[in-house]
């Protein structure tokens, strides 16, 4: 199977949409104007509810504990995927940084938000590199 067809977290993809998402349903603008109907706005906050839903479902648990999430997820089973021949499936601190700022962003945040937040942050926490530092040969 080719990468295309999974969920992208990658470069933010999926987070970009999720925030237009928003945009558009609070009429933010330019969206405050007659530019999109209201079965098209309500459309749109089903599918942020769908979205949201499928984060929390592809959180990658590893030993019982919550971590973050991949740069891509098989789109039915949530299972991390790789992608280009150098993307392996891995934990992506970056894009999983992305998420947890849209899920922290959310109002009236549920409860498996905050413990996806929470688990997140705290594999964040525990896979931290300190004291290193980059050194150019150039």
């Amino acid at each position: 199977m080719y990468y295309s067809n999974y969920a992208t977290f990658n470069d933010n993809a999926m987070i970009n949409v999720l925030e237009l998402i928003d945009d558009i349903a609070n009429r933010a603008y330019p969206f405050d104007a007659d530019i999109v109907d209201e079965a098209a706005v309500e459309a749109l906050k089903q599918a942020k509810v769908l979205g949201i839903e499928y984060i929390l479902n592809a959180q990658i648990e590893a030993d019982g504990i919550l971590t973050a999430w991949c740069a891509q997820h098989d789109t039915f089973t949530y299972e991390p995927m790789r992608a280009r021949a150098y993307e392996h499936p891995s934990i992506s601190g970056s894009e999983s940084l992305g998420i947890v700022r849209y899920l922290m962003a959310q109002p009236n945040q549920t409860e498996e938000i905050k413990r996806a937040v929470k688990g997140a942050l705290e594999w964040f926490d525990a896979v931290k590199l300190e004291g290193i530092r980059y050194v150019s040969e150039a």
